[in-house]
């Protein structure tokens, strides 16, 4: 899964 409302760059994070 991508982090997208984190941090709009496609790091791996572990939002889903």
């Amino acid at each position: 899964v991508y982090d997208t409302i984190g941090g709009l760059k496609g790091e791996e994070c572990t939002i889903s």
